[in-house]
């Protein structure tokens, strides 16, 4: 099996005034690579930097308690439905699909966390981790699980996980 990535990511902020300054409005831009720069990032299938050999995607129903995905052999592939067991996770893509005020999900942290830093993403919002080049390491029982935290909220995320194995 091969896993290629074509990735893409493009805000564009019109700021404008009525203010005398001399621009009446000012386009603020960020693409995926930085300014200036390509549209898009292309990850060949492989292991090593810039590459990817595993993906994982869905959407989960989080009912006022933490959810964690196995990513040591505790997911399976939903092309082959064989289990996957990573090495490095390269990518995590998240939406918070609830658009009720206050029902955050917190990404990360929890029991044998491959990402301890935690991000709260709100309604509507999303969270994006993008590493590349070296990846979060995957070590199985200590560091390989991926929680989903809504604390008392029930609500749904999508997301897309990539990396290696």
């Amino acid at each position: 099996m091969a896993v290629t990535n074509r990735a893409t990511l493009e805000i564009a902020i019109s700021e404008t005034s009525t203010a005398d300054a001399g621009l009446p409005s000012l386009p603020h831009l960020f693409k995926l690579l930085g300014f200036d720069l390509p549209d898009f990032k292309v990850y060949a299938d492989g292991s090593g930097a810039n590459q990817q050999n595993l993906v994982h995607s869905g959407t989960l129903n989080l009912a006022g308690a933490p959810q964690s995905l196995d990513l040591n052999g505790g997911i399976n592939s939903r092309l082959t439905g064989a289990p996957q067991t990573w090495a490095t996770v390269k990518g995590i893509a998240v939406a918070n699909l609830s658009s009720d005020t206050g029902e955050a999900v917190i990404i990360g942290g929890g029991a044998d966390a491959v990402i301890a830093v935690q991000a709260a993403v709100g309604p509507g919002g999303v969270y994006l981790y993008v590493d590349p080049i070296d990846g979060a390491t995957v070590t199985p029982t200590s560091a390989d699980t991926l929680q989903f935290d809504p604390g008392a909220s029930t609500l749904d995320v999508a997301y897309i996980i990539w990396g290696t194995s």
